[in-house]
């Protein structure tokens, strides 16, 4: 939602005040991210496939293990991307939504 808003900055405010050891973003991010390429009730074709094989692909580019999301859409499809009978074991790692990251890691001082 925060890029429907033009506020690209919030979640990685959010993240950084985590205060993590080390967080690398995707070659397309801000207002120039891309996602899974579903939306409201488009459903997914070979378009949006394209698009979260890609998406994943520069997940894994970032040498991360950890993709963190905020789109509960994007976690459903990136998923089922993942899944690919011929790509899958390529594209597997884990997930998670940006609440969920906040919850786990928030420390009450």
């Amino acid at each position: 939602m925060s890029r429907l808003e033009n506020r690209p900055d919030l979640p990685r405010k959010l993240i950084n005040r985590l205060r993590p050891l080390e967080f690398t973003e995707m070659q397309d991010r801000e207002t120039g991210a891309i996602c899974c390429g579903n939306c409201a009730w488009t459903g997914c074709d070979s378009y949006s496939k394209a698009l979260q094989v890609k998406r994943l692909g520069q997940a894994h580019d970032t040498g991360s293990d950890v993709l963190v999301t905020a789109c509960p859409k994007c976690q459903i499809h990136l998923r089922c991307a993942m899944e690919d009978p011929f790509q899958g074991e390529e594209l597997k790692m884990e997930m998670m939504d940006l609440t969920a990251l906040l919850a786990k890691t928030i420390q009450w001082e």
